[in-house]
């Protein structure tokens, strides 16, 4: 979906009306539901990747805030990040590490490659940078962790709405 599309231009006259005649308490999960809708009109098999790396981000910043120590802590962040970062290897750099990378060395034959290029997911490296932000941010200090998921992921979505304002806010 493009916000230039009459598409957008539907589903944003349906989706406006409903958010304002809710109640407050629940557009939280409106702009869930609503930004699900937006991210994976484009593909419907990728709708599970941007919940399946806010869960992540979100357990891996409460699982590295339990420790105290400040080794322990760098070591966790380091970890939630690598592998935070793995999907988004595997979907949009693995044909290229496999094709110029490893098959330009003159003593390494991959054969074809070419099943490694697969449909990008919408968005994944925006969804990636910004839950790295969140892990950072809450490792250095600049935010606490937050405890609910619901922010996490209408962080996210109002992040991936608004590409160009980066916002954090606990409602």
């Amino acid at each position: 979906m493009v916000f230039s599309d009459i598409t957008f231009l539907a589903f944003f006259a349906l989706y406006f009306p409903i958010h304002l005649f809710l109640p407050p308490q629940w557009r939280i999960y409106l702009v869930i539901v609503g930004s699900t809708i937006f991210y994976s009109w484009w593909r419907i098999d990728y709708f599970w990747l941007p919940f399946a790396l806010a869960l992540f981000a979100w357990a891996g910043v409460e699982w590295m805030m339990r420790t105290d120590d400040p080794a322990a802590r760098r070591w966790r962040c380091v970890f939630v990040l690598v592998i935070l970062f793995l999907p988004l290897a595997a979907f949009k750099y693995s044909y290229f590490f496999a094709r110029d990378g490893l098959g330009a060395l003159p003593f390494v034959f991959l054969g074809d490659v070419s099943w490694l290029k697969v449909a990008l997911p919408l968005a994944i490296s925006f969804v990636t940078f910004t839950l790295t932000a969140y892990i950072v941010d809450v490792y250095r200090g600049r935010y606490p962790a937050e405890r609910r998921l619901t922010i996490v992921l209408v962080a996210l979505a109002v992040q991936a709405l608004a590409t160009n304002l980066l916002l954090y806010t606990v409602w």
